[in-house]
């Protein structure tokens, strides 16, 4: 469970909410996910040694109202919220400042309730994954000013490419560990 709310945090967090290039406004988002109290998580207000967060990423800290984190959108709150990219749209409707959609991912359904205003933002938010488990959060936010959304999009699309990277860089070590510890057996 911890790692299905965990994923499903940084889902919505690293999901360009309102996609357009441009200026756009900094926001503070608490999320919480019932059960978030319990967890046992690191502490991840110390990375460890020689690791650098990648670029336009950043680490959401813990505390006792949730996982806070800081994030660049768009400034206009009538713009919906687009798919994510593996993910296809099975209904979308927008109200004004009001967006529901829900999109069917390789990992499951995602439904999103979404309200922004110039200053505040709450959105809920209910995955249901491929065996059924459920896990529901919200996450609510503050302004705190303005912000370059394209180039904080850009550098949290480096970042991710980065990430991707040393996975697969990881992977590959460990192939070829396997494989050279197989051969001297």
């Amino acid at each position: 469970k911890p790692r299905h709310a965990l994923a499903l945090a940084s889902l919505l967090v690293s999901l360009p909410l309102f996609a357009q290039p441009g200026s756009g406004t900094q926001w503070e988002l608490t999320t919480q996910i019932p059960g978030m109290e319990e967890m046992q998580l690191p502490d991840m207000g110390e990375l460890p040694e020689g690791f650098e967060m990648p670029e336009g990423m950043s680490m959401p800290s813990m505390g006792p109202g949730g996982m806070t984190q800081k994030v660049c959108m768009p400034k206009d709150p009538e713009e919906p919220p687009p798919a994510q990219s593996d993910c296809r749209i099975v209904e979308q409707e927008s109200r004004g400042n009001r967006h529901r959609m829900t999109m069917d991912c390789p990992d499951g359904r995602i439904e999103i309730d979404q309200t922004r205003t110039a200053s505040t933002m709450s959105t809920r938010m209910r995955n249901t994954d491929k065996s059924g488990e459920v896990t529901e959060m919200t996450m609510n936010g503050r302004l705190l000013g303005s912000c370059d959304y394209g180039a904080e999009q850009a550098a949290l699309a480096r970042g991710q490419a980065k990430v991707r990277q040393q996975i697969e860089d990881g992977t590959r070590a460990a192939a070829a560990q396997m494989d050279k510890i197989s051969r001297e057996s």
